[in-house]
């Protein structure tokens, strides 16, 4: 069977989460080709839009048994230009912006919906999107063996004795990243020997380049978007996950897979990641971040005993072996019908 795998995003979770799908599918036996639509397939919708945008598609599709669109605005488009009753579904990663009508009918014409967490499937069902699925994304198993902590931070530079907290994700004002580098302030003043890594891309380069100088610039190293970011993850004695519209994180669950304490909002589906306190840690709000780092790099050992139990729970709940079953027999119903 030929899959096509629909996403617009050349850069970030979704794109690295579809290629090791692509891989996962393969070894089931699918045929499946990735599209990248950046290019072509603009954010704002309209009629003028969605009708240069569902042409191509439409084309596009024509050699395939299935697609499948990664995010809203993939979905957006497949329900202008694949419509109702015909084989294709969606995920959905992130919380959506919106629960307009106009989204929702968009997203019923597809068969079924994925839900990476139970906090995007409510929201979406109390929008009345119709035959979703919770399904989390995986993450492959890490290298074999992992990069040492020391190792890692020779490639990067980072002295052996520093306490390094680590941000990474796209650029954008829902990353939270601001908050991260504005609380690192009050976390140096009780760990002198903090450094702070924040790698990524996106249009909020500049804001952080300039927040980070105002900061502490001998502190803060805005590293852009890193070759191998499990190097980085793995150098780290903290990962923090800022975000405040994610509804699953792709690095926390990397971070958790090296055995690497993770701190996640509480918000979206980020919670639903962590058996708080176990496999990871929480914090309420931006302006209590700083109080939850400083208390965290006091207790080391905690980072090193939730960093292992982490890494437990993603084997047990997110690997890319469980997501790519489940995601098969979603294809096998869609086929099947």
């Amino acid at each position: 069977m030929k899959v096509l795998l629909l996403h617009r995003q050349s850069f970030g979770a979704i794109a690295a989460h579809v290629r090791d799908l692509k891989g996962a599918l393969k070894q089931r036996g699918y045929d499946a080709d990735i599209v990248d639509a950046t290019e072509w397939m603009p954010l704002p919708t309209g009629r003028k839009t969605d009708k240069a945008v569902s042409e191509r598609l439409k084309k596009l599709c024509e050699p395939y048994d299935l697609v499948h669109a990664f995010g809203y605005r993939c979905a957006w488009a497949c329900g202008v230009a694949i419509g109702y009753g015909e084989a294709w579904v969606y995920s959905a990663i992130d919380m959506p912006k919106t629960t307009h009508r106009l989204l929702i009918d968009k997203l019923n014409c597809a068969q079924f919906g994925i839900c990476s967490s139970y906090a995007v499937r409510k929201v979406l069902d109390e929008a009345m999107a119709l035959d979703l699925v919770m399904i989390p994304p995986g993450v492959p198993d890490p290298p074999s063996p992992p990069p040492t902590k020391a190792e890692a931070r020779a490639q990067f530079d980072i002295p052996e004795g520093a306490k390094l907290l680590v941000g990474m994700s796209r650029w954008v004002s829902e990353s939270g990243l601001s908050a991260l580098i504005d609380a690192l302030p009050q976390v140096a003043a009780e760990h002198p020997d903090v450094l702070l890594a924040i790698a990524g891309e996106g249009p909020m380069a500049d804001d952080l380049q300039s927040r980070a100088k105002s900061v502490d610039s001998e502190r803060v190293r805005i590293l852009g978007c890193v070759t191998d970011p499990l190097t980085l993850l793995s150098a780290s004695d903290l990962i923090i996950v800022p975000e405040s519209r994610s509804g699953f994180s792709r690095v926390a669950c990397e971070a958790m897979a090296l055995s690497r304490a993770v701190l996640l909002r509480h918000g979206g589906g980020l919670p639903e990641m962590v058996d708080p306190e176990i496999s990871g840690f929480l914090f309420a709000s931006d302006e209590l971040l700083g109080s939850r780092i400083v208390e965290l790099l006091g207790l080391p050992i905690t980072l090193e005993t939730v960093g292992s139990a982490a890494r437990i729970r993603v084997l047990d709940r997110y690997h890319i072996d469980q997501c790519a079953d489940r995601i098969v027999d979603t294809y096998r119903s869609v086929l099947e019908d």
